[in-house]
């Protein structure tokens, strides 16, 4: 039977350096790590925020509309409406009504885990874009492409197909953070060749068969659920 979302709040334990235990109740539990990557998605529209999300679901053909970097003891770092900041998934998440995280584990192109030295490295190059204004013709690049808004003309879409995001550091989309903290420092790559792609969604993550899905805790009316591999 699925397990009811509960008033109880989610615990974390740390079990080493890089690896935490993120439990709720007795019963379910999953190993999170530094530099998982996080996927965000939610129901209700009641502010701003939520409605630029629906618009990226919309355009991307999916639910999830943010991604972010999870460095340890709640604490991740993301590209977020004006510039790279590091803030807190209890203060930042938790206390919505209605949203859902789902943490993500890269993995290498020979299916390899990766390792504690690389998640060091890969929160160490997301620590060092902070402050680093938003990206916003990467929010215009979801719109203004191919398979975006319908009768673009060519000469427009064309224009964002030239975009090198992957190594220009001057400012980052959430996604294109995650994507480049991952690329740059240890080689995990999220589609076939992410030199050429132009840019990186939130789907572009989920959909990868460079990840596998450790976790995902629910915000369900203000309760919470833990949904892991374990039977529930």
């Amino acid at each position: 039977m699925r397990m009811q979302p509960t008033s109880e709040l989610p615990v974390l334990t740390p079990l080493n350096n890089w690896q935490e235990k993120l439990s709720l109740g007795d019963e379910k539990e999953a190993i999170i790590q530094r530099g998982d990557i996080i996927l965000l998605t939610g129901e209700n529209i009641d502010d701003i925020t939520d409605v630029f999300a629906s618009v990226v679901t919309w355009v991307t053909r999916s639910i999830y509309y943010h991604a972010i970097v999870y460095d340890h003891d709640w604490n991740f770092i993301h590209a977020f409406a004006t510039e790279v900041f590091r803030d807190n998934i209890k203060t930042f998440f938790l206390k919505k009504t209605n949203v859902t995280l789902t943490w993500l584990r890269p993995k290498h192109l020979d299916n390899s885990a990766v390792t504690e030295e690389e998640t060091k490295k890969v929160v160490e190059f997301a620590t060092e874009q902070l402050g680093k204004p938003y990206d916003l013709i990467a929010n215009a690049a979801f719109l203004l492409r191919a398979d975006g808004l319908p009768g673009v003309p060519p000469l427009i879409y064309k224009a964002f197909q030239n975009r090198n995001w992957l190594h220009d550091k001057r400012k980052w989309h959430c996604s294109e953070l995650a994507g480049a903290s991952w690329y740059n420092t240890c080689g995990v790559q999220f589609v076939v060749d992410m030199k050429s792609k132009t840019y990186l969604s939130p789907a572009d993550i989920y959909d990868s068969i460079y990840q596998d899905v450790v976790c995902t805790l629910k915000v369900v009316n203000g309760d919470f659920q833990l949904l892991t591999k374990q039977p529930d």
